[in-house]
């Protein structure tokens, strides 16, 4: 992702879009939850700085988990 962020943060919006549903065969945005964190925690790991999210609450809760395993554990 470097290679978008042209000096700039870069924000990344996977939250329940229809790639997800595809992925996971489900075609109710409501159901996909569990990729959208997925693809969050893939985004945040190759660099992106800022996720615009419709699930707030759980992508805070894996914002900060995500982060603090990235601090403190280099070697991924």
């Amino acid at each position: 992702m470097d290679s978008f962020k042209c000096g700039q943060p870069l924000l990344v919006s996977v939250s329940n879009k229809s790639f997800i549903g595809k992925i996971l065969n489900k075609p109710n945005p409501v159901d996909r939850l569990p990729g959208s964190l997925a693809a969050e925690v893939v985004a945040i790991i190759n660099g992106a700085d800022i996720i615009r999210t419709h699930n707030v609450k759980q992508s805070k809760r894996l914002v900060t988990v995500a982060k603090n395993f990235l601090r403190s554990n280099k070697s991924l």
